[in-house]
């Protein structure tokens, strides 16, 4: 039986949804393993390690651990001190390096998946073991690739340790989905057009598993003798910057202050700060759980991952965009047809889920879907598995 690696990344958030829809399609043919393989700590989750690690134990047939590099940070002021600080911390990465490739070696993956294609652990596969068939499986929304201008020290430092050390620890020259001999598994075609692309790599529109259980549930039934309920889902406020968070936590304030008959539910981030917008929304109820989508009947927000899950299920959705000064063109969601700028707008959208118009969210976001997500509907996971096998026959 053939082996499939699934390397870790530092946003367990992303990752262990996926990767446990995708096992479930691929265990009856494939020896599925997990290697957490994590080159920096500051790994994030989504509820604590432990039920994370717990949750992949019982899902994959194999669970490999190679912990992160610890590196001496103490602060020196002798030279000579720090000097050997400096030599002491290449060795350690380089030990970390044999480490993950002897791992690799015995593990013997005939291909690799992951999310991220630019970790370290990823580029290792890359730098050193390219002959691995490898699999990119898109885990979110992702930005425009946009290449950062690098001062003459950065451009040295990259070379010096991509070229020449050959340790691939810095983020990679060419941020995106631009990295050579990788099978890239995007939602939809207009995530392909979105991003600059490599000409020796592949590039398939297949959808996404995690959305497929919310396809299959269909249009949200309409709710009866309760209030109309509203959830309002928060990005982290590192993400968006604290300036742009505070002016959508104003936004949403203005819209819960002027439709007071709907029950009004505020989602923070799970890596959020939850006492910071219990503080900026006194009196309203915040939460940091999921939710069902068949729990409420409209979501507004400035932009979540869940965003889609809900959209899938036939969850009124809201965008908004205070004053249009965000850029929704970096996440491929301008033509969007319920994004909103301003609390009238917002309110008009409202006033129709408070008259139970569903079919007319219901008709244009599903052209959304088929153009953003996939024409798939439900059946992504069997697509990429059969795509998969189709690599290792």
């Amino acid at each position: 039986m053939k082996t499939i690696l699934f390397l870790s990344d530092q946003n367990r958030y992303l990752e262990t949804g996926l990767y446990s829809k995708l096992v479930e399609v691929l265990e009856r043919d494939f020896n599925c393993v997990y290697f957490e393989s994590d080159f920096r700590s500051g790994i994030t989750y989504d509820k604590s390690e432990q039920l994370d690690r717990k949750k992949k134990t019982e899902v994959f047939e194999q669970y490999l651990t190679l912990g992160p590099v610890q590196l001496n940070t103490e602060k020196l002021s002798n030279p000579v001190c720090k000097l050997k600080r400096i030599w002491g911390n290449f060795f350690k990465k380089i030990h970390w390096r044999f480490c993950f490739l002897d791992i690799l070696d015995k593990t013997k993956p005939d291909l690799c998946i992951f999310i991220n294609p630019n970790s370290p652990n990823v580029k290792m596969v890359c730098n050193y073991r390219s002959h691995i068939t490898k699999v990119w499986l898109q885990p979110a929304a992702i930005f425009k690739n946009v290449l950062e201008k690098k001062g003459i020290l950065s451009e040295l430092k990259y070379k010096l340790y991509e070229s020449i050390f050959r340790l691939p620890i810095l983020p990679s020259k060419d941020q995106g989905l631009s990295n050579p001999n990788i099978h890239y598994l995007l939602w939809s075609e207009s995530w392909i057009n979105h991003i600059k692309r490599n000409r020796n790599s592949a590039y398939l529109a297949i959808g996404s598993p995690l959305f497929d259980q919310f396809w299959k549930k269909g249009k949200c039934v309409a709710f009866k003798n309760r209030p109309h309920t509203c959830l309002i889902i928060l990005n982290k406020e590192k993400y968006i910057g604290r300036n742009s968070f505070y002016k959508y936590l104003r936004f949403y304030r203005k819209v819960i202050d002027q439709n007071p008959d709907f029950n009004f539910l505020v989602k923070a981030h799970p890596l959020g700060d939850l006492d910071l917008v219990k503080n900026k929304l006194p009196g309203v109820t915040v939460i940091q759980n999921n939710l069902q989508p068949d729990s409420v009947e409209m979501v507004i927000t400035h932009w979540s991952s869940l965003a889609f899950q809900f959209m899938v299920s036939g969850v009124c959705t809201i965008l908004v965009n205070p004053n249009g000064e965000f850029n929704f063109a970096k996440r491929n969601l301008e033509d969007y047809k319920f994004l909103v700028n301003d609390i009238p707008s917002a309110n008009a959208l409202i006033n129709r889920i408070r008259n139970r118009d569903f079919d007319f969210f219901g008709i244009e976001v599903r052209k959304f879907l088929r153009t953003k997500l996939t024409d798939v509907e439900g059946e992504s996971s069997s697509q990429i598995s059969d795509y998969i096998r189709g690599l290792l026959n």
